[in-house]
């Protein structure tokens, strides 16, 4: 999936399960379960980013609690993913895939 998608993808409510990154090939992963189809059942998904140049990852939970997505966004080579406990997750990136696990 191309970057122009990104906001696009279907990540809200999705639950983020866990969040890696291989210092060597500059990737990072993200293993989440997602509602990609209205009305079904979470699934896992695996977001991938690659060329990672920056992970912050804080999770001071300023809203309380939470392990889903609100939504995401993309600006000037960086993706954000903003979590419902109003985290923002920020990864600089050239580019990432996004499919079923």
């Amino acid at each position: 999936m191309s970057n122009q998608d990104f906001s696009a993808l279907r990540l809200h409510d999705a639950i983020l399960q866990s969040v890696t990154l291989s210092w060597e090939l500059k990737v990072c992963r993200f293993e989440l379960f997602a509602f990609a189809k209205p009305s079904e059942y979470a699934t896992p998904h695996i977001l991938e980013f690659t060329g990672v140049s920056l992970l912050a990852a804080p999770h001071a939970e300023a809203w309380g609690p939470s392990s889903s997505v609100l939504s995401c966004s993309q600006s000037s080579g960086s993706f954000f993913i903003t979590m419902q406990s109003g985290d923002i997750i920020e990864v600089a990136a050239s580019g990432y895939t996004y499919a079923a696990a």
